[in-house]
């Protein structure tokens, strides 16, 4: 260290006074924030079906393109495409039956194609036993399906929704995956089991002839279960992008056990006088069935477009009726109890029909799943076409037939050609709902500025920053969402324009953060090429009641790049920096934190040290917390006044002679020559 580094301290504003870090700010002739509107582009390319075959071997080995007669929305198509994945049999049994080694396997043929799967928990739509059996019956499936090439990921609807594992070819990474899962009561929902609660709640309202309380209850559950549903539905709709650029085939499992079309219609059964009514009145308010119904219908059109096989699984199996009373007279007879659980099957047997998969709602073990899947598998044959003049954005119906003597062949009974709008909008969404599914394009690092605490809520500056493109102009769109147990709690985006290529956009935001843990997702997309950038960001806020307590510290150093916040943009700013960026050793450095106190008010002693070559200690701070609970601290190195090296920050804060909270920054700082940049990248 060149010198004793100096230390400045600010209040509030710090994300103004951080501007002086750098050289003032200045505004670009062309940079200023203007309106553009979304350019749509034509774009045509060949749709894909793949298409299961069975028959005997000497008649499905070579079916050509004339074998087969497809219609698509009612019209005819030619000029089909055809491409087998059909292993010989024989070949397949005598690889089966050789010993393994590296020449043979890079040596032999691909067998059969190489499949995409992906396990959908719902734990939204899973009771206790069903949640316990569905991770049973994946640990049984993924040794003999993940092999040969074929990958898999791992995906959880629970208190929040979770990629649990990414796309692999490691069964061993998949188990863990699930093990995981077992033991996380994050993913643990109890609303699935508390069905029969519910149900017995309607009865005992019956029973005390309070006819008009039990419709009253009904209609509720009816409305609560339907807005339940839909929600798990679109997510697992949007969840479906994973699998969106994948080579066919292509096959998401669903796990779940109540899972219905028409959400909370059996509750209104249970009361006879007020099922009919309670169900029109439901329907009309906007909380009925069809909310859920339609979320149904839009997972069967994602599916379509993304060219995915849906497998639903009910885990639970089948499950004796509850012993639940029934009162004569008002219209609960001996099989209503059983509705609920006819309507999850015939509802996941039909998604599984519509998307061209298989239903198994009767607790099927997992090797007679697996053997489903081989059967459905084993033969395919890939149908390319050029699609004809139809409608995009809508559900087109399928038939494809062949002339071929002994052969069957099955296919998704619907289609949808996606627009280039709704493909980007079908990736974004399912950035925003599992970001790390999606194959990133575009660097893209987030960070939090920690500012204050007001009216219990702490305040903090997001910076999503997207590394710059080598395009002459791109346009970019840029947002977060910030959850809390799994539900959004607030969003921010904007669209800049930029002019010049290979520059760095730095999105600035303020948000505000209930204590506790928290996670923010983030996503850039640049409209002119369609390259995505997603990331998720995770933490905790210093809960009032564990006492006092250090945030995580911040380094900033300025840099240049676009900078946008409230519409407006600058060429420069303070950047901060990630954990594996270098510091630029002529660039002043400012380290930032808060500090809490809990729930003891006085006054407290900030120390902060900065260890490297020798140790350096900083003036200490007197904090007065009286009246806020919070304050916020800024440490700032003058520029040159380190050299190049490893260093760590270290900030204690004491009450009295006691040590309370601490925390600490390592980092490496490097000399210009040899350094690399910041995340954002050189000036533009």
């Amino acid at each position: 260290m060149r010198e004793r580094a100096k230390m400045r301290i600010c209040g509030a504003a710090l994300l103004l006074a951080l501007c002086t870090l750098g050289a003032e700010e200045k505004k670009k002739d062309g940079q200023s924030p203007r309106d553009i509107g979304l350019v749509e582009r034509a774009q045509r390319g060949l749709v894909q079906l793949d298409v299961t075959v069975r028959g005997p071997w000497e008649s499905i080995h070579d079916l050509e393109a004339s074998d087969f007669r497809l219609v698509v929305g009612g019209k005819p198509v030619e000029r089909l495409v055809v491409d087998r994945l059909c292993p010989d049999p024989a070949a397949r049994d005598a690889a089966a039956a050789a010993p393994a080694s590296a020449e043979a396997a890079e040596a032999a043929p691909v067998l059969r194609p190489r499949t995409s799967y992906m396990f959908y928990f719902d734990q939204q739509e899973l009771t206790l036993s069903g949640r316990q059996n569905a991770i049973d019956i994946a640990r049984g499936m993924v040794p003999q399906l993940v092999r040969d090439g074929n990958r898999a990921a791992i995906v959880s609807n629970g208190k929040m929704l979770d990629t649990l594992v990414d796309l692999t070819d490691d069964p061993q990474k998949l188990l863990a995956g699930l093990q995981k899962l077992e033991g996380d009561r994050e993913q643990w929902v109890q609303y699935a089991q508390l069905e029969e609660t519910r149900i017995r709640e309607i009865l005992e309202r019956v029973e005390r002839d309070d006819i008009t309380f039990a419709c009253s209850t009904a209609r509720r559950f009816y409305i609560e279960e339907s807005r339940h549903t839909d929600k798990s539905l679109r997510l697992f709709a949007m969840t479906l992008g994973h699998l969106a650029g994948l080579d066919p085939p292509k096959v998401a499992f669903y796990f779940a056990d109540t899972m219905r079309r028409n959400a909370g219609a059996h509750y209104l059964s249970y009361v006879g006088r007020c099922a009919a009514a309670g169900e029109e009145s439901a329907t009309r308010s906007g909380g009925g069935g069809f909310g859920a119904e339609f979320a149904m219908d839009n997972v069967i059109e994602q599916a379509a477009a993304q060219g995915t096989r849906v497998y639903t699984i009910r885990a639970e199996g089948l499950v004796a009726p509850a012993d639940t009373v029934r009162r004569e007279g008002f219209g609960a007879s001996a099989t209503t109890n059983m509705q609920r659980y006819a309507h999850a099957g015939d509802s996941l047997t039909s998604l599984a029909m519509e998307t061209g998969g298989r239903s198994f709602i009767n607790g099927e073990p997992a090797p007679k799943i697996v053997d489903a899947i081989e059967e459905d598998l084993g033969c395919m044959y890939l149908v390319s076409f050029e699609p004809p003049a139809l409608p995009q954005d809508k559900l087109l119906r399928v038939l494809l037939t062949t002339e071929r003597p002994k052969v069957k062949v099955f296919t998704r009974g619907q289609l949808v050609l996606q627009s280039e709008s709704s493909r980007r909008t079908a990736r974004l969404l399912s950035a925003f709902a599992a970001p790390a599914s999606i194959e990133t394009d575009v660097p893209l690092h987030g960070a939090l500025v920690p500012t204050g605490f007001d009216h219990g809520r702490y305040t903090a500056l997001l910076q999503v920053q997207a590394a710059g493109l080598p395009l002459p102009g791109t346009t970019w769109d840029l947002g977060a969402s910030l959850l809390t147990a799994g539900e959004v709690k607030g969003d921010v985006s904007t669209r800049v324009k930029v002019d010049a290529p290979n520059t760095p956009v730095i999105f600035e935001a303020e948000m505000s953060f209930r204590p506790g843990p928290y996670e923010v997702v983030l996503v850039a997309n640049e409209a002119s090429s369609n390259q995505l950038g997603t990331r998720r960001i995770e933490g905790a806020w210093p809960v009032r009641d564990d006492g006092p307590a250090i945030t995580p510290i911040v380094l900033l150093q300025p840099a240049g790049a676009l900078f946008v916040r409230d519409g407006k943009t600058r060429a420069s700013g303070p950047l901060v920096l990630g954990e594996s960026d270098r510091l630029r050793t002529e660039r002043a450095t400012a380290l930032v934190g808060m500090v809490c106190r809990g729930p003891a008010k006085g006054r407290f002693t900030l120390e902060r040290v900065l260890v490297g070559e020798s140790e350096t200690r900083f003036e200490n701070l007197e904090l007065d917390l009286d009246d806020e609970p919070c304050a916020q601290f800024r440490d700032v190195i003058e520029a040159g006044t380190l050299t190049p090296g490893g260093f760590t920050y270290r900030a204690l804060l004491v009450d009295g002679d006691k040590q309370v909270a601490s925390a600490e920054r390592s980092f490496e700082a490097g000399d210009p020559a040899g350094a690399p940049a910041p995340t954002a990248g050189p000036a533009p």
